[in-house]
């Protein structure tokens, strides 16, 4: 379909997402929402900006809404579930995620992050068992090695984490571009290994 000038703005700000000015990126979209307060892809997207800038509850605030608008839609339920975590609401989260997955038909995504909040709320038997799945699943279609580091990092298995990590970056995962700011790797930040990935990213430190 044609693409509106809302979505523009939102894929614009997307990357300044990425680069961690989520302040500039807030502030068009409140423009984008200016323009079309009820367009639900927007008022989702707000709720990442917010969930990645750490303001959880106002995040879940715009997310709550959302929901509203679009019951079904698993990508809502994600960013729901990755705000509750972060504001360390971890069954909230994990209920958030495990509706994202079967609304999504088991997309390795909405798995990755619920195998992610399963190994940080401590529940180590279902977060390998959901790597165990992403890694069988990963032979037989295409699973970005994303998810995979998402499970060690919250496991605390850095090198495996990292391993992943580097697995991604030879595929050119798209989702590193996100990797500044994703709260799924804050526990790998002050490591080397790291800040050396950001870099060869292309993303500042």
């Amino acid at each position: 379909g044609r693409t509106s000038s809302r979505e523009v703005i939102l894929l614009d700000r997307l990357r300044e997402v990425a680069m961690g000015r989520h302040e500039d990126a807030r502030a068009e979209m409140r423009r984008a929402q200016q323009l079309d307060p009820l367009a639900p892809k927007i008022i989702a997207n707000v709720g990442w900006i917010l969930s990645f800038a750490r303001r959880n509850d106002e995040a879940l605030k715009e997310l709550h809404k959302a929901r509203k608008l679009l019951p079904e839609e698993y990508y809502v339920r994600e960013l729901m579930g990755i705000a509750y975590l972060g504001g360390g609401a971890k069954a909230e989260a994990i209920r958030e995620f495990e509706e994202a997955t079967t609304l999504s038909g088991g997309f390795w995504q909405e798995m990755g992050w619920l195998g992610y909040a399963y190994a940080v709320a401590g529940k180590r038997r279902e977060a390998e068992r959901v790597l165990a799945q992403l890694q069988k699943l990963s032979k037989q279609r295409f699973v970005s090695p994303y998810n995979m580091a998402m499970i060690c990092a919250g496991l605390g298995e850095k090198d495996r984490a990292f391993a992943w990590l580097e697995k991604t970056y030879q595929q050119h995962g798209e989702r590193l571009l996100y990797l500044k700011v994703d709260p799924a790797f804050d526990s790998l930040r002050s490591d080397p290994r790291f800040q050396d990935l950001l870099r060869r990213v292309g993303l500042p430190p």
